[in-house]
């Protein structure tokens, strides 16, 4: 049975694994456990991009 979480509490917690996974260099396909077409994982894409985006102009500027 699954646990239906709060939209915001679910969010966050997508971010959160995502930027964990962009800093650690943890591959996409081994990181994302959400399946694929799923809202979930768009989103989990999308906060691994903004993060790996970050951390390389962060980089520039140093």
């Amino acid at each position: 049975m699954k646990v239906l979480l709060d939209p915001k509490y679910e969010e966050r917690t997508i971010v959160l694994d995502a930027t964990r996974a962009a800093k650690m260099g943890d591959a996409v396909e081994k990181a994302c456990s959400h399946d694929r077409g799923s809202w979930q994982r768009q989103f989990w894409l999308n906060a691994y991009a903004s993060e790996k985006l970050r951390a390389k102009l962060e980089a520039k500027r140093s």
